[in-house]
This record gives C-alpha cells, sequence and structure tokens, in this order.
C-alpha cells in the first residue's frame, strides 16, 4: 500500500526518550516509503533519504511558549497529500492522524512530590501555578480533545488506560508499542568487551563501583534523592556518573552540603549510551513519575543491572534480586542507600547481569518499529 509518512517532534537523534523514538522511526519509515521530518534538529547519520522540513522561529519561541510556538510553526510544514500519515510523537506538535504517547504531563502533575529548593521544601501543587506546565496542560489537553486522531501509540498499558481514562479517547483506537534498544549499541557481549578500555579511558579505579544515571530531567527522575543516598554510604567507594542534557546548576549547592563533590560526573549527552554501560555497574533511576522508562530497556539490553522504582513505566521490566533492585518509596533515601549497598557485592551483580539481557527480549527497534508500520498502513 502506498503512504506517505510524516514524522514531527522537535528533535529526531539518539539523544533522548522521545528523539530517539523518531530517530529509530526515520530510519525504519525513510527505508521503505517517501518520509518527511517537521523538525528543528536532525542527527542524520545512519538514516537513509528523507524530506526534512524545519519549522520557522517565531519570536515568541521562547521560555514558557516555545512548545506552542513550535506546534503552530509546524503545522504550516505539515504536508497534505491525500497519502500522507502524519504522525505527531507529542502535545508541543500538531495533532496528526497518529498520535504517539510517550508520557502524559498530567499523570505527573497527580503524582509528582514536594520540591526541594536548598533549605526549602516547595508543595508540589504549585506547579499548577507556573507558566510552564500551564501551557502543557492546555497543549496536552487540545491535542487528545480537539485533534480527530485515527490511531494512538502508547508506549505501556498504564499510559493507554490514562489516555482513555483522563482524554476519553476511544480504547479500540489505542495500540501499545513500548520503547526499545538497539542491539548494535546495547548488548552484553559489547558491553564487556569494551568494559575495560572504558573504565580506563575515563579514569576509573577497578574497586569503585559506578553507578549510572540517565535523564534529561532532574527532579522527576529522584537524581536529589540518589546524591542523598550515596551520601549515606560515605566509606563505599561509588561515585555517580551522570548522563543527560540537563546541567546540575541547580544542585551543586546540595552536592557541596553533601560532600560528595568528588563523588559525581557529568559527561552530557551522548549518542551511544551502550560506551557508558560498558563503564558502569548499576543504572539508578529513582524516578517518581515514568511512562516507559527508556533508559531501562537500554541497561537490561547490555546487561547492565538496574536499581529503579516501582512506579509503572520504571520497574515493569525489573524482578528484585533477579536482575536488579526495586525501591518502594521513590523519595526515599535511605531505603535507595540500603539497596546500593547491596549493589557493591560482586559476585550479586554478576548474577543480575546475567539475567538482565532475557527481560527485553523482543524490544529491539526493528520489531517495534515495524508494529508502528502496521498502525500507519491501516490508518493510510
Amino acid at each position: 500500500m502506498s503512504m506517505r509518512p510524516c514524522l514531527v517532534f522537535p528533535a529526531a537523534t539518539r539523544r533522548g526518550g522521545v528523539e530517539r523514538a523518531v530517530w529509530e522511526g526515520l530510519r525504519h519509515f525513510g527505508a521503505r516509503y517517501p518520509t518527511t521530518f517537521v523538525g528543528n534538529e536532525v542527527e542524520r547519520d545512519g538514516l537513509p533519504g528523507f524530506e526534512h522540513r524545519t519549522p520557522r522561529e517565531r519570536p515568541w519561541s521562547i521560555g514558557a511558549l516555545a512548545p506552542a510556538a513550535f506546534r503552530v510553526s509546524a503545522r504550516e510544514c505539515t504536508p497534505h497529500r491525500a497519502d500522507s500519515v502524519v504522525v505527531s510523537f507529542g502535545a508541543n506538535t500538531p495533532p496528526g492522524q497518529v498520535l504517539v504517547v510517550n508520557s502524559l504531563h498530567r499523570s505527573w502533575l497527580l503524582r509528582g512530590r514536594p520540591v526541594t529548593l536548598g533549605h526549602l521544601v516547595l508543595p508540589h501543587a504549585l506547579r499548577y501555578a507556573l507558566p510552564h506546565h500551564e501551557v502543557l496542560l492546555a497543549l496536552e489537553w487540545s491535542y487528545f480533545r480537539m485533534g480527530r486522531p485515527r490511531a494512538v501509540i502508547a508506549v505501556s498499558e498504564v499510559v493507554a488506560h490514562e489516555v482513555v481514562e483522563l482524554y476519553r479517547i476511544p480504547a479500540d483506537l489505542v495500540t501499545v508499542v513500548p520503547n526499545g534498544f538497539d542491539p548494535a549499541q546495547c548488548s552484553a557481549t559489547r558491553r564487556i568487551s569494551l568494559r575495560e578500555e572504558r573504565r580506563a579511558a575515563l579514569g576509573i579505579r577497578d574497586d569503585t563501583v559506578v553507578v549510572l544515571f540517565v535523564a534529561n530531567e532532574l527532579h522527576r527522575k529522584g537524581f536529589g534523592v540518589l546524591l542523598d543516598a550515596v551520601a549515606r554510604l560515605r566509606n563505599a567507594p561509588v561515585d555517580i556518573h551522570v548522563v543527560g542534557r540537563a546541567p546540575l546548576t541547580g544542585y551543586r549547592h546540595r552536592i557541596a552540603e553533601l560532600g560528595v563533590e568528588g563523588r559525581i560526573r557529568y559527561h552530557g549527552a551522548t549518542s551511544d549510551i551502550g560506551l557508558f554501560h560498558a563503564a558502569a555497574d548499576v543504572l539508578v533511576l529513582p524516578t517518581q513519575y515514568e511512562a516507559f522508562a527508556l533508559t531501562v530497556v537500554e541497561a537490561l539490553a547490555s546487561g547492565l543491572p538496574v536499581i529503579t522504582t516501582t512506579v509503572p513505566g520504571a520497574g515493569d521490566l525489573v524482578r528484585h534480586d533477579w536482575n536488579g533492585l526495586l525501591q518502594q518509596d521513590a523519595t526515599d533515601a535511605v531505603e535507595l542507600a540500603s539497596l546500593l549497598e547491596l549493589a557493591l557485592d560482586r559476585s550479586r551483580r554478576e548474577r543480575w547481569a546475567t539475567a538482565a539481557p532475557g527481560a527485553v527480549a523482543g524490544y529491539e527497534w526493528t520489531t517495534l518499529m515495524s508494529r508502528y508500520e502496521r498502525v500507519l498502513l491501516d490508518v493510510a
């Protein structure tokens, strides 16, 4: 069947969650159909040919209004051919025939915990008054209620349920397709083969246990809780290596206060997370809300044990003391410290590492994008 997929999102790169899904979509569809990408940034390395349309920047494309500005500009670039199937990857994009739901901002605000700023603890409810959150909630509402989707792709059963309950999307329109991994980057064989080289390159001592924290936002993912937990392990050789685009600026005071400056390494974003899996001993993600954690899938595929919370979307693939550990209370640093103490045992980590890849069998991006394709073909 003839169709022309059009994928819409600000970025298509291998340096994020949604960004990675869009990039994998371009890799899959660009090799099979005349494909268009509407967005600002694209990492072309490894992609086949496709048309790139860049939305024009508007004077008000700043701060809280930036998501709304992108939606308006992207709508102008979206093709209107009869055989076009527009796939929108978030509430900051103009609603197309297919809506992809990687998370719901409304769900995060319903579940969030108080925010700690220095010595102040601010009620989470204050977020509703911030312009950034007001804009995102309004965009999300219109994404579902004012658009006319012919199909919705949700990254997990929980998200699928929330889309139906919160936004009254008919359940028969919703298909669940999780996030995946690239076996060329994330495999146990690769992690083992690169381990010595990568640890030497990063100056990591043999006896140091490297905790890997991968996220593009810090508060929701529990970075502050991780800092407090590691600080409690005063005599343990544990370092935190942070990968993601979110700078640590807002946590510098807390890091200094805890006296863990020498135990934190910030690496920025990366297009090959497998290189950091090779140097790490355990991935830790004490997240408060998750739709379906890409970073957990990728770590397990690499044979890297995972400590994360029991919230749906984070701990779904982790079995306690089988391929990692589960934290019951996302805000409890004492509990997390006790879990980290268990992870100091090398033999226990090796047992977890052996079991890890089996949890994500069938989650390769090539398999998952074939499921995307079936949805698009039905729409076409």
